[in-house]
């Protein structure tokens, strides 16, 4: 019974995941990309109790973050007194404050903005400055952070907002309004990769058919027994 025990503790929920956001908000004037277009993803997994690592994936050469001033490179909202340590170079941590991103998409209590210039990730519109198209940082909470602490949107709907100018020359903000669990090894559509988190029907099939091969085996064991206890 104990092999059953750990089968009934392997169903969904209890695998450590991620939670990839997809940045498919366009408000640039004129549309940063064509209808439809992922300007890339925000992924978010457990380092530890009161850490979590954030990656932001730009998704091809033609989309990098850049400084317009409509916005900053990255916004969430999450709990006082996060820091932020281990961040790609050329991007300041600005702290708990409240940042407005223009168009539809609100204000943040967090952001993160690139800096121009020499050691700097990003450049104006008009150029001069680095080119990057990606960031990553832990942030920490005392005493606790969990994925659970980014599921919150603001008022408008939206997790997190990028500074970006993407495949159509374009620049403005992009948001994510959506979210996905995955595995922590793997993004959504690459190399087969999916959600973790089956259909509510899926999970109470496997949770009964895993309880029925559990009683079947305590079924057995009890005739075994039984068996044995006449020969005696």
């Amino acid at each position: 019974m104990a092999s059953c025990a750990v089968l009934m503790s392997s169903l969904p929920g209890s695998a450590i995941a991620a939670l990839v956001f997809n940045l498919n908000n366009d408000s640039c004037t004129g549309g940063c990309g064509p209808a439809g277009t992922s300007f890339g993803t925000v992924m978010l997994s457990d380092v530890d109790s009161n850490t979590v690592h954030v990656d932001v994936d730009l998704t091809s050469a033609s989309t990098l973050f850049i400084q317009t001033g409509a916005g900053y490179s990255l916004t969430w909202n999450g709990p006082t007194g996060e820091t932020v340590n281990n961040m790609t170079s050329g991007f300041d941590y600005l702290g708990f404050g409240s940042y407005d991103t223009g168009g539809n998409f609100g204000t943040f209590n967090y952001a993160i903005d690139c800096h121009v210039g020499i050691g700097g990730a990003c450049s104006h519109p008009g150029g001069g400055g680095g080119t990057t198209s990606v960031l990553a940082f832990d942030v920490t909470h005392l005493p606790a952070l969990t994925l659970a602490d980014f599921v919150a949107t603001n008022p408008e709907g939206f997790y997190f907002t990028v500074d970006l100018i993407g495949p159509s020359g374009r620049t403005g903000v992009v948001g994510a309004s959506t979210y996905v669990r995955v595995s922590p090894d793997c993004m959504p559509g690459l190399n087969g990769c999916a959600s973790t988190v089956p259909e509510p029907a899926s999970v109470l099939l496997v949770g009964i058919g895993l309880i029925g091969l559990c009683a079947s085996r305590s079924a057995n064991v009890r005739r075994l027994l039984a068996g044995q206890s006449a020969q005696a």
